[in-house]
């Protein structure tokens, strides 16, 4: 049973690659961004690093080669999400979310549809941000519950052979676009009337550019100001509004019945990325505290990692770290190979909260001068802390996803760790992910 987690040499150089365009030009936008006072205007000012993460191909690694991008595989992906979060939280959601928005439509789409909307993404010009309107205002948890809750408010009404969309969205990154008139492209979890149970309503239909540009539709989509957030400080997820918003039916990627299926599937490969994100935050403290504790005395004769309390928390955050990756990784590969999701969505909860802790040992291992401004503790923690309810809540979302696993007829408890594949095709779904609704 050879067991080796081994980079390849593409692999190697795909992270060194990665971690050079952090460094450059994340790290360095970060400390600019940081000093505006307002979520919109630091968003803005992101542009430029956007701008050379899509002339660098960052966005057309996360499309499938199949598809017309670069990606290789989720591990791939993972070593690049990594890199990113350890420099910078804000830029890498743009860059995680834009590859969330596309993936409905490599999942689902058909041919016509993956080629005109993939199109922008492939060419790696301008600054093209796609995003995944999910997140309700009245909450998202309970999105599929058939017991009179609200659930998706957003409505699509075919008309002829247009899509009328009433309704709006909030917390979906990226989805006012760089002037709040709309991204490049954004896939619409909608419900198609209200009278039926929510799964066999909701839909996803594709916003493009042309859509927000069409005279017809001025006025009909209105974005709220941006939210200011604890982290992820120059984020974008305002509140939109779509009143009678026009949209041609060879626009709908999901039909009613099918569009619940596909959300889960794109939440489904982001849960493990959110676990990279978090293993490169705890990387950025553990090494930024190691240089702490191996010069700082305190007052004392010697460093205080002489100290085994102090010792102790290093150990402990480098664990975390450490676990945190290695369980993205396999979650990653377990998903490309087989299509089950559990370790997923593991690797999205343990990541997130370990990410927490790990900031908090950080803390107690420097002591009161860990608070101080020109520390970057508090930055960390105040992104670690979004982490658990970013990209799908964890008790509301994630931890109740793994329970559905578990419930599900057939579960395989060491399907895991065997690498096997334990549950059914999900019919008319043609990706190979398997979804537990």
């Amino acid at each position: 049973m050879p067991i080796d987690f081994t980079l390849s040499p593409s692999q190697a150089a795909l992270k060194s690659a990665a971690r050079k365009f952090a460094e450059d030009v994340l790290a360095p936008c970060r400390a600019e961004y940081l000093k505006l006072p307002t979520q919109f205007e630091r968003f803005r000012a992101t542009k430029d690093a956007y701008r050379a993460m899509i002339e660098g191909g960052w966005i057309k690694i996360q499309i499938p080669e199949e598809f017309g991008g670069t990606r290789k595989s989720l591990v791939d992906v993972a070593l690049v999400c990594e890199e990113f979060f350890a420099q910078d939280s804000s830029l890498p959601i743009t860059w995680l979310v834009t590859g969330l928005g596309l993936s409905p439509i490599f999942m689902y789409g058909n041919d016509e549809q993956k080629k005109r909307f993939l199109a922008p993404f492939l060419t790696c010009k301008g600054t093209p941000l796609a995003a995944l309107g999910f997140s309700e205002p009245t909450g998202s948890a309970n999105w599929l519950q058939n017991e009179g809750g609200q659930g998706v408010q957003t409505f699509a009404k075919v008309q002829g052979n247009e899509v009328v969309i009433n309704g709006g969205k909030i917390w979906a990154s990226s989805s006012g676009g760089w002037d709040f008139k709309g991204p490049e492209l954004i896939c619409l979890v909608c419900r198609f009337g209200s009278q039926a149970a929510p799964m066999d309503t909701i839909g996803i239909v594709v916003i493009t550019r042309e859509q927000f540009h069409d005279p017809r539709n001025r006025d009909c989509f209105r974005v709220g100001v941006d939210i200011e957030t604890h982290g992820f400080r120059a984020h974008s997820g305002p509140r939109t509004h779509f009143t009678n918003f026009r949209v041609p039916t060879k626009n709908i990627l999901a039909m009613p019945g099918k569009g619940a299926m596909v959300n889960v599937a794109a939440f489904t490969e982001s849960a493990a990325l959110v676990g990279a994100g978090a293993a490169g935050l705890m990387r950025s403290c553990f090494i930024h505290t190691l240089k702490i504790v191996t010069t700082d005395k305190r007052g004392g004769s010697r460093p205080t990692i002489q100290y085994q309390s102090v010792a102790d928390f290093l150990i402990s955050m480098k664990m975390r770290m450490e676990t945190t990756r290695y369980l993205t990784w396999k979650a990653c590969h377990y998903l490309d190979i087989t299509g089950e999701a559990e370790l997923a969505y593991q690797a999205k909860v343990y990541g997130s909260e370990t990410a927490i802790q790990c900031v908090l040992e950080a803390m107690q291992a420097v002591g009161v001068t860990s608070y101080d401004t020109d520390q970057p503790y508090g930055l960390m923690m105040n992104d670690a802390i979004c982490l658990p309810v970013f990209e799908g809540s964890n008790t509301g979302i994630r931890r109740r996803q793994i329970q559905k696993i578990f419930q599900a007829e057939g579960y395989d408890p060491d399907s895991c760790a065997s690498n096997t594949v334990w549950s059914k095709p999900v019919a008319g779904f043609p990706y190979h992910l398997k979804c537990h609704l």
